[in-house]
C-alpha cells in the first residue's frame, strides 16, 4: 500500500514547506531539504524538524521555492 498522502502533495504543490516521517514512498516525492524535511516517526524528531523549519529563515524559502 502506498503511503504519499494527498495531503502532502497539495502542501508542496501550494509551495508550503513540508515535514513527513520518513517512509520509502514518501522519499520518492520528497528531497529532504530541497522540498522538505523528512523524521523519525516520533514526537521528539517532528518537533526538531518544525522548530527548525521555523528558526532557519533561509531553509523554509528553500523549500518554498522548490515545492511541486
Amino acid at each position: 500500500m502506498r503511503r504519499t498522502s494527498k495531503t502532502l502533495i497539495e502542501a508542496m504543490a501550494c509551495s508550503l514547506p513540508v515535514v513527513d516521517t520518513d517512509f520509502e514512498d514518501i522519499r520518492e516525492v520528497l528531497v529532504v531539504g530541497f522540498n522538505g524535511l523528512l523524521r523519525e516517526p516520533d514526537t521528539k524528531s517532528i518537533r526538531e524538524a518544525l522548530v527548525k523549519l521555523l528558526t532557519v529563515l533561509e531553509l523554509g524559502g528553500l523549500l518554498y521555492t522548490y515545492g511541486l
